[in-house]
């Protein structure tokens, strides 16, 4: 019988020890220990990160794990809002286009496509490559645009762009095969936005186990420069974007500190507005920020937290649920999750690792964050320990993968 062969493809895909984008990659690794030959195509510029190597050639392909990943060649993006970021799309479609015409001969043609947004464009291409290569097409939507978009940038709905988009959106859920996607609720989304019927399967964000047991520790220096002693410590991972109100966490900060001088917020991550936050904070002594570490040393860097927390904008489109994959971060460490959020319920509800309040709510949240600080220890550690249980049982990616190659 004739090897299947995947292509997963997604223009911000990165290889797993660079960043949180590596959703692809796990799945990919995944689908070759299943016998299926699998590639991961995706750009060789990526916001967010500064650490992939410039490259001459349009097409270079080398292992990442077990995938045979193909790096299309790409402009270099300096803002995650702004004109440049959509002539990157462009160029990213240009690229796939043309492999997907003129195959390069180290790549073998597709029997399944999995396009994963964004960007968005790709959905174009996703379904030229079902009509060239008569393959199964899947459209995997890990951010709804333009809905996100118009709610975090004030966008008007008749912005040319956001018209396009949209109409690019609902080209994908009118022609894909499937659609699946690691947000709960997006099904209610797509019935609101299409009139045919069409298949939808909910595949959540996921972990390796070998690859999250691969930690590294902290250098001491770094513990002694940023990680205070004697406090109650609030930790924040991640992008520092425009999608969370880290806003907040300062208003939060600020109100705190006069009342709770042992409670501190560490905040570790780079990002457009993060310079902004900082001059925003300048003026508190129990906020520190940090710069990014390399993934293999979060799980250490959590480790000292008691609390661990994310900050969501009151946007719309979260009716339809969220997928951040700092909460698999979190989950892991066994840490409680203080969440600001308002929408459709989250892993943070349903294995009950933590503590959820209404968005933009300062109040609320450290009325939360008191109650979580008086628990006794050992209540603390269960309920992050919760979190931990949920995700070895549920959510591993040899599981997720098998949610996929059921579809294929």
């Amino acid at each position: 019988m004739k090897q299947k062969v995947v292509w997963c493809v997604s223009k911000y895909a990165l290889p797993p020890r660079l960043g949180a984008q590596g959703r692809l990659f796990f799945l990919s690794d995944e689908f070759e220990k299943r016998g299926f030959k699998s590639y991961v195509i995706t750009s060789s510029t990526n916001h967010l990160t500064k650490e992939m190597p410039r490259q001459v050639e349009k097409v270079h392909v080398h292992k990442v794990g077990l995938t045979d990943a193909v790096f299309l060649r790409g402009i270099h993006i300096d803002s995650s809002v702004s004109l440049q970021r959509v002539l990157s799309w462009l160029v990213f479609e240009w690229r796939l286009l043309n492999l997907i015409l003129f195959r390069n001969k180290r790549i073998e043609r597709p029997d399944v496509i999995i396009v994963s947004s964004l960007s968005l464009v790709t959905v174009l291409n996703g379904y030229l490559a079902r009509r060239v290569y008569k393959c199964r097409f899947f459209f995997e939507v890990r951010d709804i645009w333009p809905l996100s978009a118009i709610s975090v940038t004030g966008f008007s709905k008749r912005n040319p762009l956001i018209v396009l988009m949209r109409m690019v959106e609902k080209f994908g859920y009118r022609n894909a095969d499937v659609v699946t996607s690691p947000i709960p609720n997006l099904k209610e989304h797509i019935s609101e936005s299409i009139k045919k019927p069409f298949k939808f399967v909910y595949i959540p964000q996921g972990f390796d186990p070998a690859f999250m047991s691969r930690q590294e520790l902290l250098l001491p220096e770094f513990k002694q420069k940023y990680i205070p002693e004697g406090k109650f410590i609030v930790g924040y991972i991640g992008n520092i974007v425009l999608a969370y109100n880290l806003d907040m966490m300062i208003e939060c900060a600020r109100r705190l500190e006069p009342l709770q001088p042992d409670i501190h917020f560490l905040v570790l991550g780079d990002g457009t507005f993060k310079a902004a936050l900082i001059e925003k904070a300048k003026d508190l002594h129990n906020i520190t920020f940090i710069p990014r570490i390399p993934k293999s040393e979060v799980q250490d860097f959590l480790s000292y937290c008691d609390v661990v927390t994310n900050f969501f904008l009151a946007e719309n489109a979260f009716r339809f649920g969220i997928s951040p994959q700092k909460l698999v971060d979190y989950m892991y460490a066994s840490k409680p999750v203080l969440m600001s959020f308002s929408g459709y319920k989250s892993i943070v509800e349903d294995s009950n690792c933590g503590l959820t309040v209404p968005a933009d709510n300062v109040e609320a949240f450290n009325r939360a964050l008191l109650q979580l600080k008086q628990l006794p220890p050992q209540e603390l550690k269960a309920m992050g320990e919760r979190g931990k249980e949920f995700l070895l049982t549920r959510l591993a990616w040899s599981t997720l993968a098998n949610q996929y190659i059921n579809l294929f």
